[in-house]
């Protein structure tokens, strides 16, 4: 649990807890008043305690009452920064320190208000290159004119950039406390774009966001959606019959239409609950699966992060728009800092929410030649990792472990396994010219598509793999692997 905070995600402001998580280990280094100083080393000592009285216990009951206990101390946390005035914001943007200036940001994207401009607009020419990008990027998202934000879907080529975009909108509505405010007949000409968007994922979002909305003007758009995913996009029946079902209860909310002569006792109807209720509100239960799938479609992917702004550490070279370990041509993605799903090994119904540090992770699994791929001893890959750290002394070179691997290879999504929605996906991944699975493909001529990190081939290094080499001390691999990179 090294690093991770597990969080669950029965909260109206996921985001929040993550800022908030942050913010929570900040105040002991960072965060120079007195009051929240002392409180917080009293948040540390009280999850030293719970750490120490469950050591033993790695049950996912005991990961579901951590998460529980995590969010009551981070709730407490968010109630007594509320306390903070403008002048204490204003002090903090004036701090000599980046990472009290950095701190400030994020405050003013949870408690945002038009009055914070002028504050943002000074530090984003701020001398500290992470705070600047971070000042600026609030400033475009949140707080830049209205009328810029039609421009600016346009303008995004990438179908992952305008399902953020979506994503942020109904963010941005949830936390506006004067709906009055929200300037919806702009919002109304870009969720027009988004019902007829190519991208089916961008079409699920934007119907979150009519409903959440209440956009009665919008109704007929969202009748003609075409929502019928293909069994080769989504080869799970039940994933398919869902994102129809977001179509269905949209409608039904935008009518004020209330689900009839529900059994509570009955799996299909307690199904199509659960999804009216998550398409209705942001609120979600992390042990249903189907309000797990409504938040990924409905919730923005983490902006603020320090590592996210400007993830860069000596060993590693950035040419071309692209990261390698230095001393080598090992290219590298970022997976940042954010909240992903993860569930435990042989569990594969039971997801927890988990807080990820950031970190680099090889893009292409190594020694993935079919000679290699089956003399790769433990040994030798060691051996690999060991030459490789030599040469990059100020950076930790290892195999990633079983959260990481999840993390990069999920994505910000919750597909159903780490090479995609169905078990049948890893066929793609193993077809040749020689015939279904009997070969595996050379490195870069994959056919199965990249994830949203650029992550290729994401079947290559099974996690099993490695969690069988830290409990039974196996002596070979039987597939490729992978390296991760953090700093020492």
């Amino acid at each position: 649990m090294d690093q991770i905070y597990c969080l669950p995600i029965n909260s109206s402001a996921a985001q929040v807890n993550q800022k908030f998580a942050e913010i929570g280990c900040r105040l002991v280094s960072d965060f120079e008043t007195e009051f929240e100083h002392v409180y917080a080393y009293q948040v540390r000592d009280q999850l030293n305690e719970f750490e120490y009285s469950h050591s033993k216990d790695n049950s996912i009951h005991y990961l579901s009452f951590r998460a529980e206990f995590e969010q009551s101390l981070l709730n407490d946390i968010l109630g007594r920064v509320e306390l903070l005035t403008d002048d204490d914001l204003g002090q903090l943007t004036q701090s000599k320190k980046a990472a009290h200036r950095l701190l400030a940001i994020e405050l003013m994207a949870v408690k945002f208000e038009e009055k914070y401009y002028p504050l943002l607009n000074v530090l984003k020419d701020d001398s500290e290159q992470k705070v600047a990008n971070a000042a600026k990027k609030l400033i475009t998202t949140v707080v830049g004119s209205k009328s810029d934000w039609l421009s600016t879907y346009h303008s995004m080529i990438h179908p992952h950039d305008r399902r953020q975009f979506i994503r942020w909108l109904i963010y941005d509505y949830a936390n506006t406390s004067d709906k009055n405010s929200f300037d919806l007949s702009t919002t109304e000409e870009i969720l027009k774009l988004g019902l007829q968007d190519q991208d089916w994922e961008v079409r699920v979002s934007t119907i979150i966001a009519v409903a959440r909305m209440n956009l009665i003007a919008l109704f007929s758009l969202v009748e003609k959606v075409d929502l019928n995913i293909s069994a080769g996009t989504l080869p799970n029946k039940k994933d398919r019959e869902l994102i129809n079902g977001v179509k269905r209860v949209a409608l039904m909310i935008l009518t004020k239409t209330q689900p009839q002569n529900v059994d509570i006792n009955n799996i299909k109807h307690q199904r199509w609950l659960s999804l009216y209720e998550a398409v209705k509100s942001e609120n979600i239960n992390v042990s249903c699966y189907i309000t797990q799938l409504v938040y990924y479609f409905s919730t923005p992917a983490n902006l603020l992060s320090e590592e996210h702004v400007q993830p860069f550490c000596e060993g590693i070279v950035l040419k071309d728009d692209k990261f390698y370990l230095s001393n080598s041509d090992i290219e590298l993605v970022w997976i940042p800092v954010g909240e992903y799903f993860v569930n435990h090994l042989n569990e594969e119904d039971n997801y927890i929410k988990v807080l990820q540090e950031g970190f680099f992770i090889s893009r292409f699994p190594l020694m993935a030649d079919e000679s290699n791929l089956l003399t790769a001893s433990i040994e030798g890959i060691r051996s690999f990792l060991k030459d490789l750290s030599q040469s990059n002394e100020s950076i930790e070179i290892r195999l990633p472990n079983y959260t990481e691997w999840q993390v990069a290879s999920r994505s910000m999504d919750v597909r159903n396994y780490p090479w995609g929605w169905g078990i049948e996906d890893d066929w793609t991944v193993r077809a040749s010219e020689f015939g279904l699975g009997l070969f595996w493909p050379e490195i870069g001529e994959l056919i199965c598509e990249e994830n949203d990190y650029f992550l290729v081939d994401k079947f290559g290094f099974k996690v099993v793999d490695y969690e069988q080499i830290q409990r039974e001390k196996v002596e070979k691999l039987e597939s490729s692997f992978r390296i991760v990179i953090n700093k020492k």
